[in-house]
């Protein structure tokens, strides 16, 4: 089909002319089967009026208008619905047209593409990527270990310095709490130890020499000197 310039017309466009044609000769049919209807009421009315007036005649001529007006509304019914499933074909039609331009132009692509991507080619560039990735994870490895060497010896002495620092907090607590803790009856503690080595001391027990009060309250509390050295000193190795 040629347009007005003469040009030849797509698919798209000759649908879409005849899915319009269709729907004016749809119109077209409502339009003529509503007047039907309408003659077949104002006739109805007239025989209604001409039986009383007992003109018989004229009832059985209108009765006969009647019959023709309802035998042309069931063919304008049957030619509206016959149109309708037209117009479904044509727009089925114009879907699946729709449906094969579409796959058409998918297949030019994927044809374009894969004559672009030569398998050597492809295998070329994989195997240059897997190559570019090993090297580019050697030269984080090297530098995460240059990062290392440089900062480690300062990381070392800093955790050192943070122990130390740390044991000498807890040194001070412990000295805090011993002399804070009962030193006669006191309940399971240095204070009890002393206590006992104090008695032992006046009274002469086995292996202490007997001396005054004094003299065992000094020696106690170097013993209670040393365990607490040796407690820092095992915490610093631990």
């Amino acid at each position: 089909m040629l347009s007005i310039f003469g040009s030849k017309k797509t698919v798209d466009q000759q649908l879409r002319i005849n899915k319009r044609a269709i729907s004016r000769a749809v119109r077209e049919l409502d339009t003529e089967k509503r007047r039907l209807e309408q003659d077949k009421t104002r006739i109805t009315g007239e025989i209604k009026k001409l039986a009383k007036q007992n003109e018989m005649d004229a009832v059985r001529i209108l009765a006969k208008q009647i019959v023709r007006n309802n035998n042309y509304i069931k063919r304008f019914t049957l030619m509206r619905t016959n149109l309708e499933a037209v117009g479904l074909k044509l727009q089925t039609l114009k879907s699946t047209n729709a449906m094969a331009e579409t796959m058409k132009d998918v297949t030019r692509v994927m044809k374009r593409m894969n004559a672009s991507m030569k398998l050597p080619q492809l295998q070329k560039i994989m195997m240059e990527f897997e190559k570019q990735s090993g090297l580019l994870e050697s030269k984080e490895e090297m530098m995460s270990d240059a990062i290392d060497d440089a900062l480690g010896d300062d990381d070392i002495d800093e955790s050192e310095t943070i122990v130390n620092k740390v044991l000498e907090e807890l040194g001070i607590e412990m000295s805090n709490e011993m002399a804070g803790a009962p030193q006669p009856n006191g309940p399971l503690g240095i204070g009890t130890n002393a206590a006992r080595n104090r008695a032992l001391a006046v009274d002469g027990g086995p292996g202490l020499p007997s001396v005054d009060a004094s003299g065992v309250g000094s020696n106690a509390d170097t013993i209670d000197e040393d365990d607490l050295e040796a407690r820092l000193a095992r915490l610093k190795r631990g």
